[in-house]
């Protein structure tokens, strides 16, 4: 929501790169993104502020469409740097992007979603059941109830891949890894380093795979 000025997420994009990932960040806000002296958007003051218009009008509310021209800069960005292979990570409000982005073939090789925000849980569930690539999901207790994706991607050929990972223990509130938190708790910090680390290692295993892949239909 803090679009590129938010320390947490760069810190994340920073404990992936320090795990040999490349990392480029889109900004979905287009430059304008949630006020600070607003957030967090707290109940009924929503409507006062506009923060239902604010995300409707940006690139996460008008979905994957709306949000293509940032991935493909971003994609183009990482090709330039030579990535062949590129992963799609959401956190929050973007978490859904990244599933409707791993739907589409060919786009990326698999994808993760972190703290997912906004919908209900089975508008979401339905959603992470259409990926085509390998998907990478950790949350805290209460935002996801992996049950039945787990067992729909089971059926995929990637299946075995997938992650599932909530962190945190019971005791977490949601969101440890957006804009909202503070890391200046111990605890949160501890946790979203666990939640890097577990993308992080999905995320190198996709990548190997799809790169032995590639090799043996090389040869």
């Amino acid at each position: 929501m803090l679009g590129l000025g938010s320390k947490q997420l760069f810190q994340l994009y920073d404990r992936l790169a320090e795990c040999g990932l490349s990392v480029a960040a889109v900004d979905p806000f287009r430059g304008k993104p949630w006020p600070t002296d607003t957030f967090p958007p707290k109940p009924g003051a929503v409507q006062e502020h506009g923060h239902e218009r604010w995300l409707h009008d940006g690139e996460l509310g008008g979905g994957l469409d709306a949000a293509r021209p940032a991935l493909t800069d971003g994609l183009a960005l990482l090709h330039g740097q030579g990535a062949m292979r590129v992963c799609c990570v959401g956190v929050g409000h973007g978490a859904e992007l990244a599933i409707n982005a791993g739907q589409v073939d060919h786009m990326f090789i698999a994808v993760g979603a972190v703290n997912p925000t906004g919908g209900t849980h089975a508008h979401f569930a339905e959603a992470a059941c259409k990926v085509k690539v390998p998907l990478g999901l950790v949350y805290a207790r209460g935002e996801f109830e992996p049950h039945h994706t787990q067992s729909e991607l089971s059926k995929r050929p990637f299946g075995k891949l997938c992650v599932f990972r909530q962190v945190g223990g019971d005791r977490m509130p949601p969101g440890f890894c957006t804009a909202a938190a503070s890391w200046g708790d111990h605890v949160a910090a501890a946790v979203a380093g666990q939640a890097a680390g577990a993308l992080a290692d999905f995320l190198i295993t996709a990548y190997q795979l799809s790169s032995e892949l590639a090799s043996r239909r090389s040869e």
